[in-house]
């Protein structure tokens, strides 16, 4: 079967939103999870306020708060319900052992834990470096030192600039509010009403070149980057956990992330939080299904997906499943909701969940009740094949994803760009595509606001040389904003974001 293979798509399906930006043989035999890409930085331009960014104006990258949105198909017409249907299959899931195993300190009882609001989901892309409020972006560019700054990319003006206020500053140590001392690793930024939530993932085979800051950890910050503190500070064994089995959702309050503890011969997955407001960290559940991954959120239970037999390779991915649930972290109860086939893509739009399917079907089902509500079939573009898929997210009502066609020459394989109208099924090619390093990649979407996009329209390579010599090569993508419509129908208008 060649590329076609299962052992390929099992790669591509643990990864099922994951982008690769090399060639697909590359991607094929290198998957690299703990670095996530990040980009230019800038200097110049108007600081976000501390204070201007109320809780409700907080947005993902993938899915705007009520608030902030005017796309009416992305608003379900009633709130969702508190309290999914009493026929569910409830079980209790037991109290975490990650505390013991990890040998973690600092953690707060889970007894004082409770879910603040609605649940969103956070976009989690291997092409997505940061995310937003409905004023900006924030996202950590990579210094050729190994450090990194945290920038912030302005949307009413276009601009990108270090988070740093102090006039004539170099952002190059300690004594500027936007330098952090590594950019291994994953570093993201969450924004969470008036505070940011910092997300170091942890490398801790670089210990022995850069100490403790290998460490996985979380930081606390205003949304103008000063005031910095840190939550907690995991142990060597433990690292925040990136694709292709982590995914990160918020509240009014809280980021929702994964955590991997590795033994000697085993590994723990554990389902974590940590509060904007009050600093705690906490371990809500140990996750035991085969690549449990967080989704979102249907009010203010958490949705997450698993796929057995995934690790199983005598299994072809055509015949393995995934497995949606829902967590009541309030009751600490899990039920299973729904399945569907192994290499869709999809997500979280409002109260109901929408995946395209390898046979070309949109299904959607009902969050609240777990019900298959519509099956619609898709006429897909020529070209755009269906059993290689990845998916980039929902956005303005549409499912977005792309798929290589393989090149027998050395030139790239040919990528196809396509969205797909959640409600019509309507599919089209979208020709924000671009081609870095000797591959095609398709211009993934970061974040939006209530009439832009801001999207990856290129990408350079950055090397970043480590203490010891050494270099890694960071992907860091060049962005822009456009007008929804004009990205929607092709006309190619953008405007490049700025970098002083």
């Amino acid at each position: 079967m060649g590329l076609g293979d299962s052992c390929y798509h099992r790669q591509i399906g643990y990864i099922e939103n994951l982008h690769f930006l090399e060639d697909v043989m590359k991607r094929y035999l290198s998957l690299s999870f703990a670095l996530l890409a990040l980009f230019l930085a800038a200097c110049n331009g108007p600081l976000p306020s501390t204070d201007s960014t109320p809780a409700s104006s907080v947005a993902s990258a993938s899915t705007p708060s009520p608030s902030e949105s005017t796309d009416a198909e992305e608003q379900p017409a009633d709130a969702p319900q508190e309290t999914l249907p009493a026929d569910l299959d409830w079980q209790p899931y037991e109290v975490s052992t990650f505390a013991s195993l990890s040998q973690t300190e600092g953690l707060t009882d889970v007894s004082e834990f409770s879910p603040a609001g609605e649940i969103r989901p956070l976009l989690d892309l291997a092409t997505v470096d940061g995310y937003s409020t409905a004023q900006g972006f924030y996202r950590f560019v990579p210094r050729e030192d190994a450090s990194s700054n945290l920038c912030y990319i302005d949307f009413a003006s276009g601009q990108e600039i270090y988070l740093c206020s102090q006039p004539n500053c170099a952002h190059a140590d300690a004594s500027c509010t936007s330098w952090y001392p590594s950019n291994l690793g994953i570093l993201l930024p969450i924004p969470v009403g008036d505070r940011l939530v910092v997300l170091h993932g942890g490398s801790p085979s670089y210990a022995s070149l850069i100490g403790d800051d290998a460490l996985a950890q979380i930081e606390f910050a205003a949304l103008d980057g000063s005031g910095r503190s840190t939550g907690i500070v995991f142990p060597s064994n433990v690292q925040i956990t990136s694709l292709p089995r982590g995914g990160y959702a918020y509240d009014d309050e809280n980021v929702y992330f994964v955590a991997t503890t590795t033994m000697e011969s085993s590994t723990l997955r554990t389902l974590c939080a940590a509060n904007a407001v009050t600093g705690q960290v906490f371990a809500l559940c140990d996750l035991p299904n085969e690549e449990e991954k967080i989704m979102g959120g249907v009010g203010s239970k958490l949705i997450v997906s698993y796929s057995p037999g995934a690790y199983d390779m005598s299994i072809s991915a055509a015949d393995l499943q995934t497995e949606i649930a829902c967590i009541d972290l309030s009751a600490h109860t899990m039920a299973p909701l729904f399945s569907y086939p192994y290499l869709s893509v999809g997500g979280i739009q409002g109260t109901r969940y929408i995946v395209l399917t390898p046979d070309s079907k949109l299904l959607t089902y009902d969050l609240q009740t777990g019900q298959l509500v519509r099956e619609l079939a898709v006429t897909l573009p020529e070209g755009f094949d269906p059993q290689n898929m990845h998916g980039d997210g929902l956005f303005g009502g549409k499912i977005l994803a792309h798929s290589f066609q393989i090149s027998s020459s050395d030139a790239p394989s040919q990528l196809f760009y396509c969205a797909v109208d959640t409600e019509s099924g309507d599919a089209h090619l979208l020709n924000a595509v671009y081609e870095a390093n000797g591959a095609y990649s398709p211009g993934t979407i970061a974040a939006e606001t209530e009439d832009q996009l801001l999207f990856a329209y290129g990408q350079e390579t950055l090397l970043v040389t480590l203490p010891d010599g050494s270099q890694i090569s960071y992907p860091h993508y060049q962005y822009a904003l456009t007008q929804k419509d004009d990205f929607w129908n092709n006309t190619g208008n953008y405007a490049i974001v700025a970098h002083p």
